[in-house]
């Protein structure tokens, strides 16, 4: 579990490896959905994305490509990171993928 306390309280739930393994299907089994959290934006599918619309961008892909990997950013903060995750887990039925740099 992470949890965030510098200008909001975030609290997430983070499987290991190998649980995350086990709850999704295989990568070439899926079209896999890419979202990078950048430190003053995101890219959908290497599109730039607001805030405010990812959870609704994500909505329309996940019917078809429920897993997201995310990449994060070098100068990217912890705060960023929990706020950008927070708004991922509330889209229904999507896997996430955390990709180490």
């Amino acid at each position: 579990m992470l949890s965030s306390t510098f200008s909001q309280f975030s609290e997430l739930n983070i499987a290991s490896v190998a649980e995350a393994e086990a709850a999704t299907t295989s990568a070439s089994q899926v079209d896999i959905v890419t979202l990078e959290i950048l430190p003053d934006t995101l890219r959908l599918n290497g599109s730039s994305v607001s805030d405010t619309d990812l959870a609704a961008r994500l909505a329309s892909l996940v019917a078809t490509r429920p897993q997201v990997s995310v990449t994060i950013a070098d100068a990217v903060t912890t705060q960023r990171m929990s706020v950008t995750l927070v708004l991922l887990i509330a889209v229904d039925g999507i896997s996430i993928q955390l990709v180490e740099p």
